[in-house]
């Protein structure tokens, strides 16, 4: 509860609110309270919200809540959807996610990649090469893996027609699992069908875990575990390769190979 409680905390923008009046003497301020079970949170309609249900919403990072002033003048509680330049600046912030323990910034990335995805298609070292590549390693029935799949998805989306950058899937489900799991939760990854395997030669032993290797085969950013900003930070290392080393500019680049 206590670890709950301190990322809700993190996760929340204190707004304070005043009732718009024709007076011109001080106006009440309300501050946002800690935030428990015992907390009455509403929507936009006015219903309370289930304290999961709120909780939940928060930690996605895509939810906040604010103090608001009723009619009657008493402050209120309401949950509120956050604008994309409102989650990003608060994502800024809080800064990057923990690193992972399974890779290192600035190393090659160190492995010979030989895999094909579930449309057939072949992912290699020399097919990468000078490529920006988004790594995510996951399973359906973890929550947490769950839990960062719709901002996964979201930035694939946005990188779906930039032949410099490759998003990879690595499930460690076999592949009816995940296509049946995809069919209600879209991942716009290349989704790689000997995840499991792949995960156990990279030892990779934790998920989720995300890593982000850059044109010239080195590990640029990797976390493991649900982090609502991690998203945002892997969006940021892209953009920040895309204009310090243009695939285009960069030569004899390939994933480092053993």
């Amino acid at each position: 509860m206590r670890t709950l409680l301190y990322t809700i905390a993190l996760l929340l923008t204190v707004t304070f609110a005043q009732a718009q009046t024709s007076t011109s003497g001080p106006q009440k301020v309300y501050r946002l309270p800690r935030l428990d079970e015992r907390s009455v949170i509403l929507d936009s309609a006015g219903r309370k919200v289930d304290y999961t249900a709120w909780t939940t919403l928060v930690n996605s990072g895509r939810y906040e809540v604010k103090v608001i002033v009723m009619e009657n003048g008493k402050g209120a509680l309401r949950l509120v959807k956050m604008t994309k330049a409102a989650r990003d600046a608060k994502f800024a912030k809080m800064g990057k996610p923990a690193e992972s323990p399974f890779f290192t910034t600035g190393q090659a990335f160190g492995k010979k990649l030989k895999e094909k995805s579930y449309n057939g298609e072949q992912w290699t070292n020399e097919k990468l090469k000078g490529k920006i590549v988004v790594m995510s390693f996951w399973y359906v029935n973890d929550i947490q893996c769950r839990q960062q799949l719709p901002d996964l998805n979201e930035l694939a989306v946005t990188y779906k027609a930039d032949g410099d950058v490759v998003f990879l899937s690595v499930p460690l489900d076999d592949k009816k699992t995940v296509e049946e799991f995809l069919k209600y939760s879209p991942l716009a990854y290349q989704h790689l069908e000997n995840g499991k395997e792949l995960s156990s030669r990279l030892g990779v032993v934790g998920q989720p875990t995300d890593v982000v290797i850059d044109q010239h085969g080195l590990v640029q950013y990797h976390t493991t575990g649900y982090n609502a900003a991690n998203a945002y930070w892997i969006g940021r290392t892209i953009e920040t390769l895309k204009t310090t080393a243009g695939a285009a500019d960069v030569k004899e680049l390939t994933l480092a190979s053993k």
